[in-house]
């Protein structure tokens, strides 16, 4: 858990470039001791920010709504984390308008589609807006899209509406990318169709695993191979036609956790 300086200077509504960068800069300026002490002169503190790990190639930093990845160019870094700012001084639309500036001039393929998930969040939890929340979803692509799954599955299930659900969740595979981001998505998608009462599809969709997920001999990627991961899926659409829907769901952590998998493998030879 990292913590950002403290905030020592009234927020803006519009930063200027330099306060953009300084923002960006001061997570790493500062020591952690250092940090704490300037915390406890200023009487406040920075927000939190989570550092998640999906698995190779999905690390994001995480600000209660606000989601972006680990490795993030300076400018757009800086507009998240005044995002972050703002939405801790209870202004959520103004953290909305720094996204939106990710969204209109970034180059990067990662933070574009961090931003429309950081303001769908922000529309769904902090402004009760969960149909707007939605259209940002859908834009979401790559390696982030399985969080974009998950919001949209929770939205519909809210609404007693998990079949239109699972229809976006749909629109939203061909632009995933990742082995495990795609697999828990897959996930995600076939626990809808279940709600929905359609069992056979839920089964159908875990085994779509096959198709979507292709091997991958990087080094890089020892530890979460394609053909462990769909091994997995099969395993669970088998779990769920034996009715054994617990146990299907307690093989997601075989997913998240693939080396887990593998020791218990390795024990039971």
């Amino acid at each position: 858990m990292l913590h950002f300086a403290p905030e020592r200077e009234p927020m803006r509504r519009s930063l200027t470039l330099a306060a953009l960068l300084a923002a960006a800069l001061a997570v790493g300026g500062l020591s952690g001791q250092e940090v704490r002490h300037a915390g406890q002169r200023a009487g406040r503190w920075r927000p939190r920010v989570a550092i998640k790990t999906l698995g190779p190639g999905l690390a994001v930093r995480q600000s209660g709504p606000i989601v972006y990845p680990w490795q993030i160019n300076v400018v757009d870094r800086a507009h998240f984390n005044a995002a972050a700012l703002l939405l801790q001084k209870g202004e959520p639309a103004e953290a909305i308008d720094e996204m939106k500036q990710i969204v209109a001039n970034s180059p990067d393929e990662d933070a574009v589609p961090a931003a429309h998930l950081s303001i769908g969040n922000l529309l769904r939890e902090s402004l009760s807006d969960p149909d707007g929340a939605v259209t940002e979803y859908k834009n979401v692509t790559g390696s982030l899209a399985f969080y974009a799954a998950e919001a949209i599955a929770k939205v519909f299930r809210d609404k007693k509406q998990p079949a239109q659900g699972a229809a976006l969740i749909e629109e939203l595979i061909p632009k995933a990318r990742g082995i495990q981001p795609i697999a828990l998505l897959l996930v995600t998608l076939s626990k809808l169709y279940d709600a929905a009462g359609d069992r056979a599809k839920a089964i159908q969709t875990l085994r779509r695993g096959r198709q979507l997920i292709p091997d991958n001999n990087d080094a890089l990627f020892r530890l979460v191979s394609g053909k462990q991961i769909r091994k997995t899926l099969d395993e669970m659409a088998r779990q769920k036609e034996a009715g054994k829907d617990a146990e299907a769901d307690d093989l997601v952590e075989d997913i998240k956790t693939p080396w887990r998998r593998r020791a218990r493998e390795r024990r039971e030879q």
